[in-house]
């Protein structure tokens, strides 16, 4: 299963498409080496982040690309059976960070376990629409 959720238009909405596919009669190659592979593929690097009643959660994503300037639209792609879709779903609204090569350590830190408070101790993050945040410097 896949999900594009995209950001929130002027209505403040967001949209989610999940899209269940048959899988592969047989597997052209195995999933780590999936994994192993696409981890190597160069890729913008960028921080989705989002709040509801107070509480902010991010996580790193490579999957981003502009959908429409009317309304402004980007799409994200996340698993949509994790707690960060239905976090971002519920909120009504995300910021997305596009990060510089010098932000590395704040993409690893929102790609961790690392508890989702103590991510936003890295870079400075400033408000931003619908009290979404987004990070503005190393």
């Amino acid at each position: 299963m896949c999900a594009d959720i995209a950001g929130s238009g002027a209505s403040g909405s967001n949209i989610v498409n999940a899209v269940s596919m048959r899988p592969a009669r047989n597997a052209a190659v195995d999933e780590q080496s999936f994994r192993d592979a696409m981890a190597a593929a160069a890729a913008s690097v960028g921080v989705v982040a989002a709040t509801l009643n107070g509480e902010r959660q991010g996580r790193t994503v490579t999957a981003a690309l502009s959908l429409s300037l009317t309304p402004p639209t980007i799409l994200i792609s996340i698993d949509a059976k994790s707690r960060f879709a239905g976090f971002v779903s519920e909120s009504g609204g995300f910021s997305y960070s596009v990060l510089s090569e010098d932000q590395g350590i704040i993409g690893q830190a929102f790609a961790s376990r690392i508890d989702q408070e103590r991510r936003f101790e890295l870079g400075e993050w400033r408000q931003w629409l619908q009290a979404s945040r987004s990070c503005s410097t190393p």
